[in-house]
Parts: structure tokens; sequence; C-alpha cells
């Protein structure tokens, strides 16, 4: 059922896992991984920037040498969190929509409440006349 695993015996890949045996080396080896991603435009998490201690300037330089523009925060929101840079045409536009719905509503409550139907029947209104 289970299959023992085989690794390559190039001696590349052997110097590679051995290199890699050691923390400190797989660290360094991974830091500069998303270093280069980030250089290609990419935005790193919060964990990430965390864990390799990678601060804000740093991220904007790297993407600065990569010809991209910088950033205000240097990492990505995860989906569960609050957003936490919604620009300002954004800001406006809820603005807009939530003043909207609230005059909805209020034209939608002087309707029903001062409104009786009249009909042509020597003034009394609808309701009387049932």
């Amino acid at each position: 059922m289970y299959m023992n695993t085989t690794y390559s015996t190039k001696q590349s890949a052997v110097a590679m896992r051995k290199r890699m045996s050691d923390d400190t080396n797989k660290y360094n080896f991974n830091r500069k991984r998303i270093l280069d991603r980030i250089r290609e435009g990419s935005i790193p998490q919060q964990n990430t920037t965390k864990k390799y201690d990678i601060s804000n300037a740093e991220v904007n330089a790297i993407r600065k040498e990569g010809n991209h523009p910088p950033l205000v925060v240097a990492f990505a929101p995860s989906a569960y969190a609050p957003t936490l840079a919604v620009n300002e045409e954004t800001k406006r536009i809820q603005a807009q929509y939530l003043e909207q719905q609230q005059l909805t509503k209020k034209r939608q409550g002087r309707r029903t409440e001062t409104r009786p139907i009249v009909q042509k029947t020597h003034g009394r209104t609808a309701w009387e006349n049932t």
C-alpha cells in the first residue's frame, strides 16, 4: 500500500537535500524566493512578511526594482480580514448608494402614511365605500 520514497541520486539533488536539511539555509532560500516573487509584482501575505521579517520599505524597494508601483500596505489582506485599503472612489460610491437607499425609504414612507385613495364618490375615501 505505501511505497518507499526513492530520492534522486544525482549529485546536485543530493547536495540540495543536504543543504536544505539546515534550517538557516532553508529560511534564506525561501526568503529569497519570496523576494523574487515580490520583484515580479506579487503582493506577499501578512504571515509571510512576519515570518521572513520583510518590512514595508523593503517590499517597496524591491517592487521599484521590478518597475511596479509601491504599496501602501506591504501585504495582501487575507480573505477573512476586513479590507485595509479601500480607495476614495469606493468610499464615495458606497456613501452615495447608502444615501440613495435612505432617500428611497423616506419617500416610500411618505406615500403610504399620508395619502388615502380618493375616488369620485362624493369625496369619500375608498375605505368608506367598502
